[in-house]
Parts: structure tokens; C-alpha cells; sequence
């Protein structure tokens, strides 16, 4: 599995819906979901430390797009959370609250 060190996060959103950044971390063999940003609307963006939401040092993560009343969507790539990496993944959310994509964009 080729990992990509990061040290933020930021989602565009661009979706007609009102979406939380989340986050999915590997602890051994569980797989742990951690509460992020407050609601973000359409227009909005956020950029996150993924530690501040707790998720540990050098842990392989990916990003949780929460929908409110709607399809969450996860990121299929995996991460591995440096703090201080100056590494920022960068997505944007779009779309309907049944019918959204997450891109990720660098």
C-alpha cells in the first residue's frame, strides 16, 4: 500500500447540502471514525489538523465526508498522518444530498 505523509486537510464544499469533515483512522485491525469540523455549507471551504480530532501520530487515515440528511461519501486514499507536514490533502465535495461526489484534488 503506497501512503501519502499529510499534515492537514481541506474540503471545498460545493455540494446543495451542509457536510462535516470526518476521519477514518487504522488502529491495529479496527478501523476508528472520529467527529471533525461542524456543518460547512455550500460556498465554504475548511482546512483541519486531523490530530486536533484525534487521530494519532503517523496513523494511516482517509477523510469522512459526512452528508447531513443525506449520502456520506469516504476518500479512497490512505494517508499517513506527519504532524507539522507541511502536505495538505485537498477535496472538494459537489453534487445533491443523495446523488454527491467527493474529488480528490491533489
Amino acid at each position: 500500500m503506497v501512503t501519502k505523509p499529510i499534515g492537514k486537510v481541506t474540503l471545498h464544499q460545493q455540494g446543495v447540502f451542509v457536510a462535516k469533515l470526518q476521519f477514518v483512522y487504522q488502529d491495529g485491525s479496527k478501523m476508528i471514525h472520529l467527529d471533525g469540523s461542524s456543518g460547512i455549507t455550500i460556498g465554504c471551504s475548511v482546512t483541519l489538523d486531523p490530530g486536533a480530532y484525534g487521530v494519532p501520530d503517523n496513523a494511516m487515515m482517509s477523510v469522512y465526508v459526512f452528508v447531513v440528511w443525506g449520502s456520506d461519501q469516504q476518500g479512497h486514499e490512505i494517508f499517513n498522518y506527519v504532524p507539522g507536514s507541511p502536505n495538505v490533502a485537498d477535496y472538494t465535495i459537489t453534487g445533491t444530498t443523495l446523488n454527491n461526489t467527493l474529488t480528490y484534488n491533489k
